[in-house]
């Protein structure tokens, strides 16, 4: 169900659209009714809605003005302006503010409906076109971690190439040619579940403090640094991390900092 906010300062226009919407409109309620420019904020503030029909000239602040004020906040917010009548100056400042549509009074309750039934489309198409996006990005992100986790599975056996390197670092965004390897092992009976949320756990915790990324391979963790700092800084990062998981006999095998020709060397 779309949610729809009214504005106007007129009780009679309220009263219609109340009506028509209770009458003649599916899908589609009034989640609250304004009669003031800040009535009006107050009301899109507290219900969201996916419409709302403003009335230019509202008490206290034209509805341009509402518009204005929380169209950053509510930017997929379909606005529709009602207007005593066509003026060059009004619309000149409704175009910047993305106003969907503008009708001019009296508005009958068939252009309500048809205005409606146009929105309601318009609606549908912006959320199947949110949902295509979400899968696109959704495939991305699965190929992006696919690819992630072919390069750290290949690392533990050899260096990488010039470019797998340079694949490697435009999928993490990092400009560098230096990183070190970091091996985290735990006892072998210790149930997979939990083996792998601690080594996420132990990945993410030490990602705080020095920027790496890593993959869980079989039943060891394998962490690539890839910002430079003092081997010995980072054992007692690693050391305080793993302190919280002793029943486990955490250990970790630490390499030098060198270019990625040699990183598994």
């Amino acid at each position: 169900m779309y949610r729809v906010v009214v504005a106007d300062d007129e009780e009679p226009v309220l009263d219609s659209f109340s009506f028509i919407f209770e009458r003649d409109i599916e899908d589609f309620e009034i989640s609250a009714l304004a009669r003031s420019g800040i009535e009006a904020v107050n009301k899109i503030k507290e219900t969201s809605p996916d419409l709302v029909f403003m009335d230019i000239q509202m008490p206290g602040m034209d509805g341009l003005e509402v518009i204005k004020q929380i169209r950053e906040q509510f930017p997929e917010t379909v606005f529709i302006l009602a207007t005593a009548y066509e003026r060059f100056d009004i619309a000149k400042r409704a175009v910047p503010l993305g106003i969907y549509s503008y009708m001019v009074k009296p508005i009958s309750r068939k252009t309500i409906v048809e205005k409606i039934n146009e929105v309601r489309n318009y609606l549908i198409s912006e959320q199947e076109k949110k949902r295509k996006q979400l899968e696109a990005l959704n495939l991305l992100r699965i190929s992006q971690n696919e690819r992630k986790q072919k390069y750290i599975s290949s690392f533990t056996s050899r260096n990488p190439t010039d470019s797998e390197w340079k694949d490697f670092s435009n999928l993490y965004e990092i400009n560098t040619e230096t990183a070190a390897a970091c091996l985290v092992g735990m006892k072998s009976d210790i149930p997979e579940s939990i083996r792998n949320e601690v080594f996420k756990a132990v990945s993410e915790k030490l990602n705080f403090k020095i920027r790496c990324t890593g993959g869980i391979l079989g039943k060891r963790l394998l962490l690539i640094l890839i910002e430079e700092k003092e081997l010995i800084i980072i054992e007692r990062f690693l050391n305080n991390i793993i302190e919280e998981w002793n029943e486990y006999h955490i250990f970790y095998s630490l390499g030098d900092f060198t270019h990625y020709s040699q990183l598994t060397e």
